[in-house]
């Protein structure tokens, strides 16, 4: 995750994901454990991730 944004007063987030491959075999896992993660966060009622692979990764 490289980026997390709470809209409409804190019950709705917007998690900005990445892959390291654009073939990751493991993307839909990765996706739905982020997903429930960000919703077990106290308040928040929703959840959008977004899939991207232009994130500046490093060691």
């Amino acid at each position: 995750m490289f980026d997390l944004e709470e809209k409409e007063e804190g019950t709705h987030a917007e998690v900005d994901l990445t892959l390291t491959s654009p073939g990751c075999p493991a993307a839909p896992e990765i996706m739905a454990a982020a997903h429930r993660a960000a919703l077990s966060t106290n308040g928040l009622d929703s959840v959008h991730i977004n899939l991207g692979l232009d994130a500046a990764l490093g060691p």
